[in-house]
């Protein structure tokens, strides 16, 4: 991933490598796994979690400063897709998750 731009790749597809190529603290769920991806490796548990831990702090965010909520909602996007792609979540309940609506007081 060295040479990619990361910023139209999803977080959760980065591997182990991916982290120690970019210099980036590596996840505590990937330290001991050489193959596979964040996302592949999250139980269903850590996606409802991560869905709700990231839908509170963007409700946050969106308020503060709608620039950054926007980056940040576009990586969250090419999460939930790549998620989509594993088989980790319907196309349905990607939609649901997706909606701005979610993100506001």
């Amino acid at each position: 991933m060295k040479n990619k731009d990361i910023r139209n790749i999803p977080d959760l597809s980065w591997s182990k490598a991916d982290y120690m190529n970019a210099d980036i603290d590596i996840p505590e769920i990937l330290e001991n796994d050489d193959l596979h991806t964040e996302g592949e490796l999250m139980t269903d548990d850590d996606i409802v979690e991560w869905i709700s831990d990231t839908e509170k702090t963007f409700v946050v965010i969106k308020d503060e400063d709608k620039d950054i909520f926007e980056k940040l909602y576009q990586k969250y996007v090419l999460d939930i897709h790549y998620l989509c792609e594993l088989g980790k979540l319907s196309a349905e309940d990607a939609d649901e998750i997706l909606r701005l609506e979610r993100f506001d007081n």
